[in-house]
């Protein structure tokens, strides 16, 4: 979980700095967005964004199918969505010293703003949006790609719904641990 949450924060052969279970999940997050970025539904998705969003729309995806996921939480888990964050939050604040400084600083707001149960609402997004917006160099405008997702949630809602089996079966079978 803790190597999952600073993987992007880790450039490089760096995960050997971890212990062996951080250094796996930081492998583990590499290995989820490598399979995500060549994923054809994936792809499909972008596709739909592109022409709105540019270069920005793999970072959209992201995110509105982390809204899928949280809004259809209780399909993939017995373990209710406000328990499994709860179990999260605490368990990356015990890691927190040992987290590069960019997910020490993050943390909190994270935490503060209940960043894993807000996704699971339109709203949710919206309001991530406006702090994803203001927080990159270069500003892009997100004002609307709420909207976009409320227009087009039933075939991006598809999307995600025939790429999470394969992704939960990639995961299985190269962690059977983990799935």
């Amino acid at each position: 979980m803790v190597g999952n949450f600073i993987a992007d924060s880790v450039k490089g052969r760096r995960w050997n700095d971890y212990s062996p279970a951080v250094s796996q999940g930081i492998l583990m997050h590499r290995a989820i967005d490598s399979f995500t970025d060549t994923h054809a539904l994936v792809s499909e998705s972008k596709q739909l964004l592109r022409p709105h969003y540019g270069l920005y729309s793999g970072i959209l995806v992201d995110l509105f199918y982390d809204h899928f996921l949280a809004a259809g939480w209780h399909r993939f888990s017995a373990l209710p969505l406000a328990a499994f964050a709860a179990k999260v939050y605490a368990v990356l604040e015990s890691y927190l010293p040992i987290m590069p400084e960019r997910n020490r600083i993050m943390f909190p707001y994270m935490k503060q703003e209940n960043w894993l149960i807000r996704y699971a609402t339109v709203n949710g997004i919206r309001l991530t949006l406006h702090q994803l917006s203001r927080r990159m160099p270069s500003r892009p405008d997100f004002t609307d790609a709420h909207e976009f997702l409320l227009r087009h949630h039933e075939l991006l809602q598809q999307h995600f719904d025939r790429f999470f089996p394969d992704l939960q079966n990639f995961l299985h079978n190269r962690w059977p641990s983990a799935a």
